[in-house]
């Protein structure tokens, strides 16, 4: 059975007032790092962390340019290098 358009719009708004309250009060920890991600199809995949508000060109240089230095460490559990 489908859902009505009202209940849907509730879910919605439900969701999104519960996101907003979230990342109001509970703001998750975030720790810069990078992971290997294995499986993709053209080869291995590389994910960077970084602790910055706005991700801009700059933040993905220099979070680039600390990966290739070597300075930026393994982030999460599960990960090889």
């Amino acid at each position: 059975m489908m859902s009505s358009s009202r209940e849907e719009k509730s879910k919605v708004g439900y969701i999104n007032k519960r996101l907003a309250e979230v990342k109001r009060d509970n703001l998750p920890a975030v720790t810069p790092g990078y992971r290997i991600q294995a499986g993709y199809r053209g080869g291995i995949g590389l994910q960077i962390i970084v602790d910055e508000a706005v991700l801009t060109r700059e933040v993905i240089d220099n979070a680039i340019r600390s990966f290739l230095a070597g300075d930026m460490p393994l982030s999460g559990p599960g990960n090889r290098q």
